[in-house]
């Protein structure tokens, strides 16, 4: 993991802001704070390059730094480090692609193990993702210690598995009742993945991607939830769906961000699809038509759909 000391942490915001810039125009700026020699700066730059936060190029006489992590990358960096100290960094097993911590429970740790990481080939063969490192897994005690831990004391009842901090939170298994924890974990890794393709793309649209490839939702459940709310359904249903995740599942957001994902599926490909999450304003270049004719043909394939279901009840 990335460890900064305060001194680089001061270079760096003075990179973010005002790069390209020399090593001169860093010791100027922070001349007054810090009363930094030049030759201190040069030195801290130095560190940095070696540690690949920045990169240096020569631009005649003079080398320019840019930086290479973002402030975000470097926040979140920081912020696991933090969770490592705190509720405990123990390695408990490493695969391919995810390295689990926490609570000590191997029968646990090894079917997710086994199941995501062939799920992860799946999707690597069929999304534009490059997977790097490890993707750490936190498996907590009790979902009041995840939500305790995440700052989300208020979190409802439901939510048993998160991502924040570029870190996978689960609760213990236990309390996934009506939901599988595989299918609960496979939810939260596709947003990150998804994320990473288009940290932009709307919320209705990452949810509805996460919520198809999980298998989250049952046949059973699809099928009760929306032919109760079916009189009250109407073209926008999706498209005006709130991205805050409470009253995202409050209005149904899973059920209709699925219909509306798997719609795109069947009537023009997984093609469409993934250049949709790229670009998901592009309706005419990639639907061949307006969004409006879109979500009004969305709306009554699954209208017909589930009124013949409601009929045959």
């Amino acid at each position: 993991m990335l460890k900064l000391t305060d001194a680089e942490w001061k270079i760096m915001r003075v990179v973010w802001e005002h790069q390209p810039i020399t090593a001169t125009l860093i010791a100027d700026a922070l001349y007054e704070s810090e009363e930094w020699r030049l030759t201190t700066v040069k030195t801290l730059l130095s560190r940095l390059v070696d540690k690949q936060l920045v990169s240096a190029e020569l631009h005649g006489k003079k080398f320019v730094y840019h930086a290479i992590w973002t402030e975000l990358d470097c926040v979140i960096s920081e912020m696991q480090q933090a969770l490592h100290r705190i509720y405990g960094g123990q390695l408990r097993l490493k695969t391919d692609h995810f390295a689990f911590y926490g609570v000590q429970n191997p029968t646990l740790i090894s079917k997710l193990a086994l199941y995501l990481e062939s799920e992860t080939k799946k999707i690597e063969s069929r999304y534009p993702v490059v997977l790097q490192g490890s993707q750490e897994i936190f498996l907590y005690s009790s979902k009041q210690r995840m939500h305790s831990a995440l700052g989300l004391t208020d979190a409802p009842n439901w939510l048993r598995a998160a991502w924040f901090w570029n870190i996978l939170h689960l609760a213990q298994e236990e309390t996934f009742d009506d939901i599988s924890i595989e299918a609960a974990t496979m939810f939260v890794w596709m947003q990150k993945l998804l994320s990473t393709m288009n940290s932009s793309a709307p919320y209705w649209l990452t949810q509805g991607i996460a919520t198809l490839e999980s298998g989250l939702i049952t046949d059973s459940r699809l099928q009760r939830t929306i032919c109760s709310i079916l009189p009250s359904l109407h073209p926008l249903s999706v498209a005006q769906l709130p991205a805050d995740y409470n009253l995202f599942k409050l209005q149904n957001g899973y059920e209709l961000s699925f219909l509306a994902v798997q719609y795109i599926v069947e009537q023009f490909g997984w093609e469409k699809l993934i250049l949709f999450i790229k670009s998901p304003h592009e309706f005419e270049k990639l639907f061949q038509m307006s969004e409006a004719v879109f979500w009004e043909q969305w709306f009554h394939d699954t209208h017909s759909r589930f009124r013949d279901m409601e009929i045959l009840k």
